[in-house]
């Protein structure tokens, strides 16, 4: 679910595109969000600063694994 702004953005959007928020692909073919995605990571803004940054599905699935 999308929020938009008074001026039009979109609120999802709009994190990606600042590096505050992954694009997830497995349940989302938008090719603007991915397209968004893609910017924030050459320009290294927001979370993309951290190169070692681990998007939240891959580090949850490690932890589950160490639990096993």
């Amino acid at each position: 679910m999308a929020v938009i702004i008074n001026d039009k953005t979109v609120d999802n959007q709009e994190m990606v595109k600042l590096g505050m928020a992954w694009h997830f692909k497995r349940y989302s073919s938008d090719s603007l969000y991915a397209k968004l995605e893609n910017i924030a990571r050459k320009k290294k803004v927001g979370l993309w600063q951290d190169s070692t940054a681990i998007a939240r599905w891959d580090w949850r699935g490690t932890k589950r694994a160490l639990v096993k």
